[in-house]
């Protein structure tokens, strides 16, 4: 048998959720989360703007495509933590940008502070298979520049993981459709088996920025007219798209519990096969799905009876649906315990290349809480399923769980079948339970509690964040909480730092701690050394408040911005913020000097942040006197502003105390 993999981290957004608690609370209160396409992103698109007008009319194969699942916020993006420039960050497919958000969240899930990985034999798997990023700029036929095919192109999503984090091992991107990010997760697991990496990312992501895709697809009739994924219901006629993007940190069991890390749970098997030739290259096999869940069975070393669930494919198609429920039946049918049978594309639609770790963190969870949720897309199922005495059952409520044999584990399956026939599956277990000894110390325990980050905005609402969880936080588990956070929160340049007990009153100290920070006090305080071994870190029952990504608004030039209208306004000051490190590093004769290049590019950045607009110009700027920040306090200046028409204004850039100016110049919208 090979070794098995842990489940050490791990991250994600879906359509409704912001993180993996929200994405199981919309599952197991049954919630769906589709609906039309945003309106804001209408703008993107020419084809949706000529169908658009007030004079004309959206045909209702356009309309009915676009029915999906939706994130918010695709044009935001964190460019200073990851140390990227603006000009770069907007041309980044923000599929490749959420990857970078939701790897860094999730190895902070995994008690890892992401920088300490420079050097490392670390592996990146990622599966994407849609490019509107890149297609909407071939529509607009502009904008070509340095970064325009390194932004978009599908391999750089994996390489800039390993390039910002410093990670040395293999990087690969997958293409595999619907299946990508599970064959992902399958290469990063036989690459940990071979010994190619130490650790892995595997994960994807799925964006819907246009409707071309979505027209293919409904003339190819794949897409429900219903608007929703009636996964394995008897009246299923196709599925919706959708968005998001999850990842997980996967490290070899034994070496993580050599290593103490914080374990989700245990990949016990995984296995990939084609269909072959079928009536169509788009219809599935059930001769290749039983073969190779059977494999991943007997590699696993389990029988079906072992089984207590399967996550499905289940996209709610009506062909696909009836040739995965009748190999689910072949494989789990005739047992008195019935193997319970559901798909997460019923909640949030279907993610596509992001399908397959959704599902596995569906999975991930349902282990976790011992309970799986209600599977809500069949009105009516698909006879195998409604059967007296069948094998194969939906739950129609959650249904609790119940460990086989010693250990006591549960087991499950996991499925991701491509639209051009590649098939993966994966087995998937609980972890075994922490068996580490209680920490013998009094409680409640004073407990030193250490939160950083790389910007003082993010800092403010890191420490805001904790505060809520601190107050409602289990007072037994706050040495596991702060011992959490010195592993995953301490390594950037901000910091606060506190000695508390527990519950409110952490939070009332690290709140004024943070307002003592805001002052001027504990600035600059050197990185703490680890005060507790790493094997006394257990991962908290609640997880962790997620990094706070500063958001900016980061929006290709020559695509229309998001948020885009006829008039725009703007504030008659604005502060602009020349904080960042590479600015305080160029100096002359021991004086900060901002460079002129940089002015504009900090301005410009300023403005489309507060306008949420991302075609802004500057225009006829001239330079009045050089811009000196004087000492270390001082890195801000003040951005005077005057309409002059309804798109375009007159600013200033001056001193925030003397109001001496450094540079002005015009303010407007596109070319």
């Amino acid at each position: 048998m090979k070794s098995e993999i842990a489940v050490i981290g791990m991250a994600c957004r879906a359509p409704g959720s912001a993180n993996y608690e929200q994405f199981w609370q919309l599952l197991m209160q049954g919630r769906v989360a589709t609906g039309p396409w945003p309106p804001e992103r209408r703008v993107l698109s020419k084809v949706w703007q000529q169908n658009d007008r007030p004079d004309a009319t959206i045909s209702d194969n356009l309309l009915a495509s676009m029915v999906g699942g939706y994130l918010d916020g695709i044009d935001r993006f964190d460019a200073q933590l990851f140390g990227i420039s603006p000009r770069e960050a907007r041309l980044i497919d923000p599929q490749h940008r959420l990857l970078l958000e939701e790897t860094w969240r999730a190895l902070q899930d995994a008690a890892i502070d992401p920088r300490s990985l420079v050097g490392s034999p670390t592996a990146v798997f990622m599966g994407l298979c849609s490019h509107d990023y890149s297609l909407m700029g071939h529509e607009a036929g502009a904008g070509v520049g340095p970064y325009s095919v390194i932004g978009s192109a599908q391999c750089i999503a994996a390489n800039r993981i390993s390039y910002v984090l410093g990670l040395e091992g293999p990087s690969i991107v997958v293409d595999a459709a619907c299946a990508a990010s599970l064959m992902a997760i399958h290469l990063a697991i036989a690459g940990l088996q071979r010994g190619d990496c130490d650790l892995a990312l595997a994960g994807g992501a799925n964006l819907v920025l246009t409707p071309t895709v979505n027209a293919s697809f409904q003339a190819a009739q794949m897409l429900s007219r219903k608007g929703r994924c009636a996964t394995f219901d008897v009246g299923a006629d196709g599925y919706v798209r959708s968005e998001g993007v999850g990842v997980l940190v996967l490290k070899r069991l034994v070496d993580a519990v050599a290593d103490g890390d914080p374990v989700h749970a245990v990949l016990e098997a995984s296995g990939a096969n084609q269909d072959g030739r079928t009536s169509s290259i788009t219809v599935p096999s059930r001769a290749a799905q039983v073969r190779l869940v059977e494999r991943c069975l007997r590699q696993a070393g389990l029988t079906p009876d072992e089984i207590s669930f399967v996550e499905a494919h289940g996209t709610g198609t009506p062909i696909g649906d009836p040739v995965e429920a009748a190999a689910l039946g072949e494989l789990f049918g005739g047992r008195e315990v019935p193997c319970w049978v559901g798909s997460l594309k019923a909640n949030i639609g279907h993610t596509e290349a992001a399908a397959g770790v959704l599902a596995t963190i569906k999975a991930i969870l349902a282990l976790r809480h011992c309970v799986l949720p209600p599977h809500v897309g069949a009105a009516v199922s698909l006879p195998i399923f409604a059967e007296a005495g069948s094998g194969v059952r939906l739950p129609a409520q959650p249904v609790d769980l119940e460990t086989k044999g010693e250990p006591s584990w549960v087991h499950a399956g996991v499925s991701a079948f491509g639209f051009g026939g590649t098939n993966v599956h994966l087995v998937v277990r609980t972890a075994d339970r922490d068996e580490r000894p209680a920490d013998p110390a009094p409680e409640p325990a004073t407990t030193a509690l250490t939160l950083s980050a790389h910007s003082p905005a993010s800092l403010e609402a890191l420490c805001a964040q904790w505060a809520d969880y601190l107050s409602a936080a289990d007072p037994a588990e706050f040495r596991a909480v702060a011992g959490f956070a010195e592993a995953a929160f301490t390594g950037e340049k901000h910091r606060v730092s506190i000695v508390a007990r527990s519950g409110p009153e952490a939070a009332a100290e690290l709140l004024a701690a943070l307002e003592r920070w805001r002052a001027g006090a504990d600035r600059d305080a050197p990185a703490p050394a680890p005060s507790t071994p790493k094997a006394s870190r257990p991962r908290p029952k609640r997880p962790l408040p997620p990094y706070p990504f500063s958001g900016k608004s980061y929006w290709a030039d020559h695509l229309p911005t998001l948020t885009a209208q006829d008039d725009f306004a703007l504030p008659e000051m604005i502060a602009v913020d020349f904080g960042d490190d590479y600015i305080s590093e160029h100096r002359i004769v021991g004086n900060v000097v901002v460079p002129g290049a940089t002015i504009m590019m900090t301005v410009l950045g300023t403005l489309r942040d507060v306008s949420r607009r991302s075609d802004l110009k500057l225009r006829d700027v001239k330079f009045r006197q050089a811009l000196i920040l004087e000492g270390e306090g001082q890195h801000a200046a003040r951005l005077n502003l005057s309409r002059l028409d309804r798109q375009s204004y007159r600013f200033e850039l001056a001193h925030p105390l003397n109001g001496a100016v450094f540079a002005s110049g015009n303010i407007a919208v596109g070319a």
